[in-house]
């Protein structure tokens, strides 16, 4: 599926507005999984913080992040792309 319409009714990104409607293949929570056609999932869950695995989604090549609004500043990466 196309990013765009993933993420429809999502506010802009907080940086970088040069967004191109790539083909998402996967969307996944599991930094481990993640690669260039991934969006990353980024909600605290019941046990851990999912958040503080950002960088290393980012280090396999994920460029798109779905994170809790809360966290919409924590993160900087010149070609990343952040929604909450």
């Amino acid at each position: 599926m196309n990013l765009l319409e993933l993420l429809e009714g999502f506010i802009p990104p907080i940086e970088n507005k040069n967004i191109k409607d790539i083909e998402i293949k996967k969307i996944v929570n599991d930094s481990r999984k993640a690669d260039e056609n991934s969006l990353f999932i980024a909600f605290s869950g019941y046990s851990k913080n999912i958040s503080s695995f950002i960088p290393d989604a980012y280090n396999s090549g994920c460029r798109y992040f779905v994170v809790e609004e809360s966290k919409l500043n924590q993160f900087h990466f010149d070609d990343a792309f952040f929604f909450g």
